[in-house]
């Protein structure tokens, strides 16, 4: 094994060691500026979710009847909508568009339904006043958070490294050439 020194190799490696730390910094800032994004996304859906629960868990029951359904289509995905007639407080709602059900597709027109409404928005009825969406999507975001972060910790191991082995090739360059 050819231990001289060679210093065109030893320069290679330092700006070799170079790129891959300017590398890393990119690797960071894009790392930090995601974990923002999926962090208030995450924020969001727990904070919707909770406030999705305060409004709905006092509200009214209303016996209801679909008035019809709508199916639309985008690409692949097939979507249906239930509209329903109610009425609340004394005032008749006609046509109303449910803010979220499930099975959609299953009701049909003249079925009766049990609906959920606040007395702040009663033209929004519930058909499934359920948090529990907003709380999975919280999920997903927070586990796609906390994986940024071990990327980030990763990431910022290697940039460590990346400067501890400049500092060691140019060490190297200095020790040689005062031996030279």
């Amino acid at each position: 094994m050819n231990t001289e020194f060679n210093p065109e190799y030893n320069n290679f490696l330092i700006e070799n060691e170079k790129a891959r730390f300017r590398v890393s910094i990119v690797s960071i800032v894009i790392t930090v500026i995601a974990l923002i994004v999926f962090g208030v996304l995450c924020a969001f859906f727990v904070f919707s979710g909770i406030d999705f629960d305060n409004n709905y868990k006092n509200a009214d029951k209303v016996n209801a009847t679909v008035s019809y359904t709508e199916v639309t289509y985008s690409g692949d995905d097939r979507s249906t909508d239930v509209y329903v007639n109610y009425e609340y407080m004394g005032k008749e709602y006609q046509d109303t568009k449910l803010a979220s059900v499930i099975n959609a597709d299953s009701y049909k027109k003249g079925d009766t339904l049990t609906v959920y409404l606040i007395e702040k928005d009663p033209g929004t009825p519930q058909g499934d006043p359920n948090a529990a969406s907003y709380y999975i999507m919280a999920g997903i975001f927070g586990a796609i958070t906390v994986v940024l972060i071990l990327i980030l910790i990763a990431v910022l191991g290697l940039c460590s490294k990346h400067k501890k082995n400049i500092k060691e090739y140019e060490n190297n360059r200095i020790a040689q050439a005062k031996a030279d």
